[in-house]
């Protein structure tokens, strides 16, 4: 059986015969799988796709990731570009009962560096030092002073000043809060960055997507070169299956040969025993006949010998 050398090529050939044709040369067969049927084969298509969105899903989920990370950074800087926005409000409201409070004080004809305005700015010292969380101290001396101060009583215009001054309080607070959410979101994106240096998510993300990729291809090479091998075995098995119909065909006919020569030979064998037969029968005829004729001849010859003696006993009678 002649058996044809076939090869496989994993391409694209445009030159070359297209879906699963075999292109034949010199008895060869090339099976151009990369543009064939078996590369639009539903499972390895099936297969390249899932294999594609996966890896897209990946990088997907990788953008979406860092995409959210971006707009939260984002969103906290915009917060605290508001939250300065609302201490430079309540700076400015407190910076106007400042003014408020200088105007009232002009009002009242009190000069800025009197005992009065001295004792105001201690009172409103001892204020701010009772706050939570200030660092404001009071000396003894200060505290000493304040001691008289409230002995004695605070002025109209100290009361006035001192109850503006309490408007400050929902600013200050304002300020305060909106410090501490301040640092707290400059934290937040410190951390942020940090932990951004220390990986590189898209980079990571695109590798694996690569590797899946590369993965599915490898798994398709394989599905390619596995059906490849089962188009070979099949046409092998074909070829093996039409040689062996042939040899059986052929093995028909040697025996239909083999029988017309037994036929002629029996035949021929019949022939040459019928002649042998009515050769031997005509012999034995003929010994038949001969012996017939011997027997007749030897008849004649013992009557001719009785006629003989016949005739020598009337001689010897005339002679007596």
């Amino acid at each position: 059986m002649k058996v044809e050398h076939t090869s496989i090529y994993i391409g694209d050939d445009t030159k070359a015969l297209r879906h699963g044709k075999a292109d034949k040369r010199g008895g060869s067969t090339t099976i151009f799988a990369g543009n064939s049927a078996l590369a639009q084969d539903d499972p390895i298509t099936k297969k390249r796709e899932e294999a594609r969105k996966k890896a897209m899903k990946v990088v997907g989920d990788a953008f979406a990731g860092e995409q959210k990370i971006d707009n939260d950074l984002a969103d906290r800087k915009s917060h605290i570009d508001e939250l300065r926005d609302n201490m430079n409000q309540a700076q400015a409201a407190m910076n106007q009962i400042d003014k408020e409070k200088d105007q009232l004080r002009e009002s009242k004809g009190i000069a800025a560096d009197s005992e009065e305005q001295k004792d105001l700015e201690l009172l409103e010292k001892r204020s701010a030092s009772m706050r939570v969380g200030s660092e404001v101290s009071l000396t003894k001396e200060e505290q000493e002073r304040l001691e008289q101060i409230d002995a004695k009583g605070m002025t109209e215009y100290q009361k006035q000043a001192m109850e503006m001054e309490g408007y400050k309080s929902p600013y200050r607070k304002e300020i305060s809060d909106s410090k501490k959410q301040i640092v707290e979101e400059n934290a937040i994106i410190r951390g942020v960055k940090l932990e951004r240096l220390k990986s590189n998510p898209m980079l990571d993300a695109t590798q694996e997507a690569d590797s899946i990729m590369e993965a599915a291809d490898d798994e398709i090479m394989g599905m390619l070169i596995q059906e490849g091998r089962d188009f070979i075995d099949e046409k092998h098995k074909e070829e093996e299956e039409a040689a062996k119909k042939k040899a059986e065909e052929e093995k028909e006919k040697e025996e239909q040969i083999e029988a017309i020569r037994e036929d002629k030979k029996e035949q021929k064998e019949r022939v040459e025993k019928n002649k042998t037969e009515a050769l031997t029968e005509q012999v034995l005829d003929l010994d038949q006949a001969q012996t017939d004729v011997k027997a007749e001849v030897s008849d004649i010859v013992d009557k001719m010998n009785l006629v003989i003696e016949d005739i020598k006993g009337s001689v010897v009678d005339q002679q007596v």
